[in-house]
C-alpha cells in the first residue's frame, strides 16, 4: 500500500520535473528526455478524457500560446531551408506542449516549489563548478589563472555565455526573492542562500552577457526597492534606495568583466558598416536589424514563410557583401523582427498579445517570479531570436507556465499578494 502510495500520479510528476529542472544548467537535449516523459505521463491517465475536458475552463490563458503556435503552421509557405522550418516548428511546441500539461494537470505547492528551486539552484552550482574544474584541466596549463575570466572559455563545456547566463540569473532571483517571501528563516539556510547568491552573481560577472545584465541589474533596483519598504518609512526609503542604487553603480563598474564589457559596447557602435566583423555582437546586431527592416518591407503583411528569416538574412549578407557575418551565418538576433520576416504583422501581434497576457496574469496576481521570468524572456526576445533557441524558450516556457497555471490553493499558500 505504501509503495503505491509513493509512486502515484503526483509523486511521479513531481520526480520527471525534479529531473528536468536539474538538467536544465547542463544541456538542452537532455531535457528534451524529461519533457518527452512528462508528456507520456500525461496521457497514461485513465482521467485523461476529463483533463481534456478542463482546457474550456483555461481557454483565456491558453488561446494566445495556441495562436502563436498556428500562425507559424498556417504560414509554411515556399520553404527554403527544411531544416530551418523543421527546427522552429520543434522549438515551438513549447507553445503547444507546456500549456497543455500544466493547465490540466499541475501539482505544483509551495513545498514542491521550494524544492525546485533549491535542485536548480543546486544544479546551476555544480555546473559553475564543472566549468571550473574544466578550465583548469584543459586550459590553465597553457593559458594559466588570466584567462580563467574569458566568458568563452568559462562557458566552452557546456553552452555559449549568452545563454548560460540565463540561468544564473534566474537562481540569483529566486534566492533574493525567497527572502522576500520568507522561505529562508533558519540561520543554517540563510547562510547557504547567501553562497548560492554569491556565486550565482559571480558566474554572472564572468559570463557578462549583456542581455543577463540588464536583468540583473533591472532586479537589483527592484529588490533595494522592496527589501527597504520591509523596514523603512516611506521618505527614508527612498533617499536609502537612491544612495544605494548609485553606490552599488559605481561599485559594478569597478568590475573588470564589466568595465571591459562596458567599454567594448561603446566601440562596437562605431562599426556597423559592411566591414563589421561578427565578433562585434553590438555592431553585428545593428548592421543585421538594419538588413532584417529592408526584408520585413518587402512583405510586411505576409511575410516570406515560417522558417525563411535566417536563410533570407543570410542570402542579403552575401548580395550586400556582409562578409563576415555571412561567414559566421550570422542570425536575426531579434524575435520580434524574426517573427515578422516569417509571419508578418499578425505574428507579431499574436508575440505581443502572449507577452500582454502572462504579464497582466502575472502582475495581476502579484506573481513576483512569474513576472521576473517574463521579463527575462522578454529582454532576450529584444536582444536574440529568443524563441528560436532551445536552451531559452523550452526553460522560459516551462517556468511560465508551470507558475501561470499553479492551483489557486497554491498561490494562497505561497501569500504572494502580501510580498
Amino acid at each position: 500500500m505504501q509503495f503505491a502510495q509513493f509512486f502515484n500520479r503526483s509523486n511521479i510528476w513531481l520526480a520527471i520535473i525534479c529531473l528536468l529542472v536539474f538538467s536544465f544548467s547542463f544541456n538542452e537535449r537532455i531535457n528534451s528526455i524529461f519533457v518527452i516523459l512528462l508528456c507520456i505521463h500525461w496521457l497514461i491517465d485513465k482521467n485523461l478524457l476529463k483533463k481534456i475536458k478542463s482546457l474550456k475552463t483555461k481557454w483565456q490563458l491558453i488561446v494566445p500560446f495556441w495562436i502563436f503556435f498556428l500562425l507559424h503552421l498556417l504560414s509554411i509557405k515556399d520553404v527554403l531551408n527544411d531544416d530551418a522550418l523543421g527546427h522552429t516548428l520543434e522549438v515551438k511546441l513549447s507553445f503547444i506542449i507546456f500549456p497543455l500539461l500544466f493547465s490540466t494537470e499541475n501539482y505544483l505547492n509551495k513545498k514542491n516549489l521550494i524544492l525546485l528551486f533549491k535542485l536548480f539552484t543546486v544544479s546551476c552550482i555544480l555546473t559553475f563548478l564543472y566549468c571550473l574544474l574544466y578550465y583548469f584541466k584543459n586550459y590553465y596549463p597553457s593559458l594559466g589563472i588570466k584567462s580563467l575570466f574569458n566568458r568563452m572559455y568559462f562557458s566552452f563545456p557546456i553552452m555559449h555565455p549568452g545563454y548560460l547566463s540565463n540561468f544564473f540569473v534566474m537562481s540569483y532571483i529566486y534566492l533574493c526573492l525567497s527572502f522576500l517571501y520568507g522561505f529562508v528563516q533558519s540561520k543554517k539556510d540563510i547562510i547557504l542562500s547567501c553562497i548560492a547568491i554569491f556565486i550565482n552573481a559571480l558566474a554572472i560577472f564572468i559570463l557578462v552577457s549583456k542581455t543577463a545584465l540588464i536583468v540583473f541589474a533591472c532586479f537589483n533596483l527592484y529588490f533595494i526597492w522592496a527589501f527597504l519598504g520591509k523596514y523603512f518609512t516611506k521618505k527614508t526609503r527612498i533617499y536609502l534606495f537612491l544612495f544605494s542604487s548609485i553606490l552599488i553603480t559605481i561599485l559594478f563598474f569597478q568590475i573588470p568583466n564589466i568595465q571591459y564589457r562596458f567599454a567594448e559596447t561603446k566601440n562596437d557602435f562605431i562599426k556597423t558598416d559592411r566591414t563589421v566583423m561578427f565578433a562585434n555582437s553590438t555592431g553585428s546586431r545593428i548592421a543585421a536589424w538594419s538588413l532584417e527592416w529592408d526584408i520585413i518591407k518587402q512583405k510586411p503583411m505576409i511575410g516570406h514563410g515560417t522558417g525563411n528569416s535566417n536563410y533570407l538574412l543570410f542570402k542579403t549578407f552575401l548580395e550586400k557583401n556582409y562578409t563576415d557575418l555571412a561567414k559566421n551565418n550570422m542570425h536575426t538576433h531579434n524575435q520580434i523582427f524574426h517573427t515578422w520576416i516569417d509571419l508578418g504583422i499578425l505574428g507579431v501581434l499574436s508575440l505581443l498579445y502572449f507577452f500582454t497576457t502572462i504579464f497582466y496574469y502575472f502582475i495581476q496576481r502579484k506573481n513576483k517570479l512569474g513576472i521576473w521570468f517574463s521579463i527575462l524572456l522578454l529582454i532576450n526576445c529584444i536582444t536574440d531570436d529568443a524563441l528560436e533557441i532551445q536552451a531559452i524558450i523550452v526553460f522560459c516556457m516551462f517556468f511560465i507556465t508551470l507558475l501561470l497555471f499553479m492551483p489557486k490553493s497554491t498561490e494562497k499558500e505561497l501569500n504572494l499578494t502580501n510580498n
